[in-house]
């Protein structure tokens, strides 16, 4: 993502510069992808892929806070949103139909549940984080 954004920055203003379908994909790979992995300042391990050093996570984490601070001069439309998303503590719930992935963040959690085979079923998901929250899925 570091790259895109440094090449968002040098073809500004030129023929090549990014369209705003371009600027969507991104848009929406930040909002709707890395937003989910980071909760308090920590990338989710799984989303650190090969690069499991001391401290990745965090570096990980403060790399994607400083993109959706660049995007908000980059993509000024949407510069209120890339704001709230900065914060990556915001709390909620993100369903992904394939493969079949629940992320829930809340509180002092987060919980990944993922199921690799789309073919297997999972009748119903109860999670209780901070005592208080219920997540009941049921994905054929």
């Amino acid at each position: 993502m570091g790259d895109m954004i440094k090449w968002i920055k040098i073809l500004r203003m030129t023929p090549f510069s990014f369209n705003e379908n371009k600027l969507a994909i991104l848009r929406n790979y930040l909002f709707d992808g890395q937003q989910w992995v980071v909760w308090k300042n920590q990338m989710d391990i799984s989303a650190c892929g090969r690069q499991l050093f001391v401290d990745a996570q965090m570096g990980k984490a403060r790399s994607i806070t400083n993109f959706f601070s660049q995007m908000e001069t980059l993509d000024p439309t949407f510069a209120e949103q890339y704001k709230q998303a900065g914060k990556i503590d915001l709390p909620g719930k993100i369903e992904v139909s394939n493969p079949c992935v629940i992320m829930l963040k809340k509180g002092k959690g987060i919980v990944k549940i993922s199921v690799s085979d789309p073919t297997h079923k999972l009748d119903k998901i109860l999670l209780t984080l901070d005592g208080n929250y219920d997540l009941k899925s049921s994905m054929a």
